[in-house]
């Protein structure tokens, strides 16, 4: 046999047992994992990312691996290396969970608060009912000094989990001491104000806890659910309040809106009726009676209650406005 293909024949046959051999002897992905776990759980930081190194040049998409080096120097606060090994998979996995919390933790770890709340913003898109991210945030917001936006996230928490315990810890930290009943309605009050609703629900909740019969606590959630165009929720406190005092101006105010948002015409016609029993020349559910009336295009009717509006009060504008609408667009 020719030299050059004896050698040729031995290189290749070596080649294939050399490759045979390594073939054999690469490692167990699942073993390697463990082993750097266990190094990193027992504080041997560099062994388990070393052990993790090697287990990616095996494994290049063993994400875990890149997760858990990751994670050590999160440990160490060496933030910035943790974010360097751990932000490329958010483009691999955007919505992987792990990476996600991991993003999230090592800012905080550094006290990035507000590189924090950009990362859970983007986790809760995924994941908006999630107890950890829900707990996150509200940790952030308080640690940022916004104690408003942190009772926000401890709320939606609530509504996952009312049981929570570090959230209800959270919660009395924030909260101050022995706050009155009235105190508190004043804080609702002041939410519903600013359009924050669920918060001033909320308060109005932990009213309610302590007295059921506080009235205005439960007028003021009817109102914040309409605001929300929730109204079968509104329907549903207004109407109870409204069995134990069918004379309570606001109640009635409410009621009628309720109807009228909603676009249920004969139904807010007929609670604007209702208020007008007990408040016969009250301007507010007069102009509400002619708008309703205009809405549903019974002119005629409209005219005839804003003539009695501006009886009561003949400078009122929007009652004005309204009649001069009517009488040069819509009678002929």
């Amino acid at each position: 046999m020719d030299k050059t293909v004896r050698s040729a024949s031995v290189f290749f046959v070596c080649w294939f047992a050399l490759s045979t051999l390594m073939a054999q002897k690469k490692p167990d992905a699942d073993a390697l994992f463990l082993q750097a776990r266990d190094a990193a759980f027992a504080e041997r930081y560099i062994e388990a990312r070393k052990i993790c190194r090697r287990l990616i040049s095996y494994y290049p998409e063993y994400y875990d691996a890149y997760i858990l080096a990751g994670r050590t120097y999160g440990w160490e606060l060496k933030t910035d290396s943790a974010q360097m090994t751990i932000l490329p998979l958010l483009d691999i996995e955007p919505d992987n969970y792990e990476v996600l919390i991991l993003l999230v933790d090592n800012e905080i770890w550094g006290g990035r608060y507000i590189k924090a709340l950009e990362f859970i913003d983007l986790a809760m898109a995924f994941y908006p009912f999630d107890e950890n991210f829900l707990f996150k945030k509200a940790i952030v917001c308080y640690q940022n000094k916004d104690n408003t936006s942190a009772i926000k996230a401890l709320y939606e928490l609530f509504h996952v989990n009312p049981d929570h315990i570090n959230g209800n810890d959270l919660l009395n930290t924030i909260l101050p001491p022995r706050i009155s009943i009235d105190d508190l309605f004043n804080k609702a009050d002041e939410e519903a104000l600013a359009g924050n609703w669920m918060l001033a629900r909320y308060y109005c909740r932990q009213i309610l806890s302590e007295n059921p019969d506080y009235h205005e606590a439960l007028l003021l959630m009817a109102q914040t659910f309409a605001f929300e165009n929730k109204y079968d929720s509104a329907r549903i406190i207004s109407t109870k309040l409204y069995e134990i005092n069918p004379q309570h101006y606001y109640l009635q105010d409410i009621m009628v809106n309720i109807e009228l948002w909603n676009h249920q015409y004969k139904e807010a016609l007929a609670q604007v009726e209702k208020a007008l029993n007990n408040y016969p020349d009250e301007e507010n559910f007069l102009f509400k009676k002619a708008k309703i009336q205009y809405l549903t295009k019974d002119y005629n009717n409209a005219l005839l209650t804003l003539n009695k509006l501006l009886a009561v009060n003949p400078g009122h504008e929007e009652g004005n406005a309204l009649k001069k609408d009517i009488l040069e667009n819509h009678l002929s």
